[in-house]
């Protein structure tokens, strides 16, 4: 094989591609085509001239592979967005998770940020011109949809607030999924402050808004009332997974009983809801109260009514003899007691009482 000599010409402004980094990109290519040689001028000659040296087959590959590069590094584009400083932080905020979704789906091109504090608006894009070019369209139409956001504030008094974020804020989830996921600020509750901050696309917030102020007026419309009930009876309603009170909520519009804990000795429950709600359930606890009270009587008086008094022990007069006189049968002698047919006349024999047996009085012959 014979060496041959090559010149290249590249545009200057490509060569510091090739040789920065410690020249990667072409020690790169001389080990993958033979270690020909490749010689970019010295970039303050600002000459365009590019010599390759080599075996013929290695200078063609070498050849082939820059100007490959250089095609590559001519789609190369930079290109410029002004973009309202306070849009910013909505690409770079939470591990620019916006941002590198804009990335990933284009290319991978470098898309950078000013520093916040610098107010700086340019955002710069760097990379193929097909993929600066769809970046460029995703950023402008997310900056768009940014621009058509509102901000309003509602005004909801503070003793509603937990009812939209307790249960790990289960009732403000639900909002913001049905309404655009827009962002919704309640205030700490340890500041006492009603203003709630509602953030979003215009009719999304405004769908939000109308749902906020339709719960706040029912919660407006409820009552609460405080019934002093013995605390033996709460067992009843709140034993075997609180079936019966459940029963009762189930029953009245689900309204909200609570029942103090058990081994606090309170008496006082609480009923919350709607008017009509916790008046059925009022009735439907007293009712059980008074059938409860009523069993608990009648088990008392059937106690009450099958305990016998135990009987006496004998007294001493038990076991005296008794004797009885003045009966009409009670005679002088046997004589004067009146025969039987043509029976013998009975003997004289004069009758005399028995000790009695068995605490009775017996008469005639002792066996």
């Amino acid at each position: 094989d014979v060496e041959v000599r090559e010149q290249l010409e590249v545009d200057p402004k490509h060569h510091r591609h090739f040789i920065v980094r410690g020249a990667e990109v072409l020690r790169e290519i001389q080990s993958q085509c033979g270690n020909c040689q490749i010689s970019f001028p010295k970039q303050e000659t600002g000459e365009s001239t590019v010599i390759i040296r080599g075996f013929k087959e290695n200078v063609e590959n070498a050849k082939k592979r820059i100007l490959a590069i250089v095609e590559d590094l001519e789609a190369y584009t930079t290109t410029q967005l002004d973009v309202d400083p306070k849009h910013h932080r909505h690409f770079i905020l939470r591990g620019a998770e916006v941002l590198r979704d804009i990335q990933s789906n284009c290319g991978n091109i470098q898309i950078s940020f000013p520093k916040q504090e610098t107010g700086e608006s340019i955002v710069t894009l760097r990379g193929h011109k097909d993929h600066v070019e769809a970046a460029k369209k995703r950023i402008l139409a997310i900056v768009e949809e940014l621009d058509s956001l509102v901000q309003e504030q509602l005004e909801v008094d503070p003793k509603h607030h937990r009812h939209f974020i307790l249960r790990s804020a289960k009732v403000l989830r639900d909002i913001q999924n049905k309404c655009g996921n827009i962002q919704i600020s309640f205030p700490k509750q340890e500041t006492g402050e009603s203003t709630v901050v509602l953030r979003g696309h215009k009719d999304h917030v405004e769908a939000a808004k109308k749902r906020i102020l339709a719960i706040v007026e029912e919660l407006d419309s409820l009552v609460q009332e405080e019934l002093d009930i013995d605390p033996k009876h709460h067992r009843h309603f709140i034993s075997r997974g609180a079936k019966v009170l459940r029963e009762i909520q189930t029953a009245c519009g689900n309204c909200q009983i609570s029942f103090p804990k058990q081994d606090s000795g309170e008496a006082l429950v609480i009923l919350r809801g709607k008017k009509e709600h916790v008046e059925a359930a009022k009735e439907k606890i007293f009712a059980i109260i008074e059938e409860l009270d009523f069993l608990s009587e009648f088990v008392l008086r059937s106690q009450q009514h099958t305990r016998r008094e135990p009987s006496p022990p004998p007294s001493k007069q038990d076991n005296q003899n008794v004797e009885i006189t003045g009966a009409p049968w009670q005679l002088d002698s046997l004589e004067q007691f009146p025969t039987i047919g043509n029976g013998p006349a009975p003997t004289s024999t004069v009758q005399k009482p028995v000790a009695p047996l068995g605490g009775q009085a017996c008469w005639g012959k002792q066996r």
